[in-house]
């Protein structure tokens, strides 16, 4: 979990590594590209400006010669800008601050401006050198009536633009590593301490590690979060996990008692039949048929038993839109006892044919075992909501105690006057929620029984 954490951390702090040098990159590259096309356009102005002294239009109708200090005069208190003045080939004047350097006599090359051996983004120029130093250089030609009598060459320097680069790029470097610090220290502070809350719940659902620990439930503290839903979740495996294993531990509870009643007794019978039953044929005849009773009996009890573990096992059943009135009428025609229907035959439900068929066969056969063979039994549905449709099965027996309507549709729960296994109920209502359905006990029926099933309305 750690390397995660860590890994995670590197990414975020390399992500925001990348990002302030795009953006510091890109303010520098934006702030030499202004500073130097400034110097660009002032060394053209002052090329232009002073070639129009020596020009035959002058300034104000003022005219000067190539030698006349004037032509160089612009530069005088500037130390950043250097004038001269040429003529066939060979300096005529230069102005004081270039001393005994010049400036190229041949048309400007453009060349990429350097910053520390950077290349700098739009510094494409044309650029001399004076005393070592780049500068911006313009060169503009002399015309007197028609003809060039010379060159007025002019040179801004660049050193201002390079050192306010160099400023800028240092007070970067110093803000971006300070930003890239605490970002990359609050970073790590928050992913160590949103996956230390994954820790924690790693350690918890490792201390439950039997059976017996399935009540714990881990802590779904902290910020609604994916770790919280994750705790969240678990939990309701837990608990899932919880009642499966208690319905499981009951069954096996009350199935061993369930499973011992009929082996004893036909263990029973055997033990007489072997003593005496050589020479009874009455008691033979009765043995044989109480051990035969005893084991369908066992047999009864064990199916239901393993279809109950089968259906615990199994997800929920894929059901399908399905016409409950049509869906009814060809389940009666292999019904043994007599039923009525009545409901909308328009109702849609989601359901599973073969569960829900077998859920009314384990109805039917309860109501023809309490109410005997000519039962009557009644089943009607109606909308009961947007969502659901309601089938009411009901018979004309004796009904349910009502000491045993809460929990009649558990294991071995059944009357003491019955003679069945008490699975019966218990298993209909597992095939009813494997389809998404309810079912449940109406306590207020005047007479017999009444089950109530709920299943999803398809509109």
């Amino acid at each position: 979990m750690r390397g995660v954490a860590g890994r995670l951390t590197g990414a975020l702090v390399a992500s925001l590594l990348a990002a302030l040098m795009v953006l510091g990159g890109s303010l520098m590259l934006n702030l030499s590209h202004h500073l130097v096309s400034q110097a660009v356009v002032e060394a053209g102005g002052v090329a232009r400006q002073t070639a129009r002294l020596g020009s035959s239009r002058g300034v104000r109708g003022q005219k000067l010669s190539l030698n006349d200090p004037g032509m160089v005069s612009a530069a005088t208190g500037r130390p950043g800008l250097f004038l001269q003045t040429s003529q066939r080939g060979r300096i005529i004047q230069r102005s004081p601050n270039l001393g005994t350097a010049a400036l190229p006599l041949a048309p400007p090359l453009p060349r990429v401006l350097k910053w520390g051996g950077l290349p700098l983004w739009g510094t494409f120029i044309p650029t001399a050198f004076v005393h070592r130093l780049p500068v911006a250089y313009a060169r503009v030609p002399v015309v007197q009536r028609g003809q060039v009598i010379g060159f007025v060459e002019a040179g801004v320097s660049l050193a201002p633009a390079l050192t306010s680069v160099n400023t800028v790029g240092r007070g970067l470097l110093r803000v971006g590593a300070a930003v890239l610090a605490i970002t990359s220290f609050l970073s790590a502070a928050f992913v160590y301490r949103t996956f230390g809350r994954v820790r924690r719940l790693n350690r918890m659902i490792g201390q439950i590690d039997s059976a017996q620990d399935l009540a714990q439930r881990v802590s779904v503290r902290g910020p609604r979060d994916e770790v919280r839903e994750l705790a969240q979740v678990f939990n309701h495996m837990l608990t899932r996990l919880e009642k499966s294993f208690e319905g499981q531990q009951l069954i096996t509870a009350q199935a061993s008692h369930q499973l011992r009643t009929p082996l004893a007794t036909a263990i029973g019978y055997a033990a007489m039949l072997r003593h005496w039953g050589q020479s009874d044929p009455d008691l033979v005849a009765e043995g044989v048929d109480a051990i035969h009773e005893q084991l369908e009996r066992l047999q009864r009890t064990i199916d239901v038993v393993l279809r109950l573990a089968e259906l615990d096992q199994q997800a929920p059943r894929t059901v399908s839109a399905t016409p409950l009135s049509k869906f009814l009428e060809t389940w009666r025609l292999h019904s043994p006892a007599s039923i009525r229907l009545g409901g909308d035959p328009r109702v849609m439900v989601a359901l599973d044919p073969e569960m829900m068929a077998e859920v009314l066969n384990i109805l039917t056969d309860n109501a023809l075992s309490h109410a005997g063979p000519r039962a009557s039994i009644t089943i009607g549905w109606r909308v009961d909501s947007k969502d659901w449709a309601l089938i009411i099965f009901q018979d004309d027996g004796p009904g349910f105690a009502a000491d045993l309507l809460p929990h009649l549709f558990q294991p071995f729960v059944k009357d003491a006057r019955s003679s069945g296994t008490g699975l019966g109920l218990a298993l209909a209502r597992a095939l009813v929620e494997r389809q998404g359905g309810r079912i449940a006990a109406d306590g207020a029926a005047m007479r017999g029984a009444r089950i109530l099933i709920s299943l999803s309305l398809i509109s």
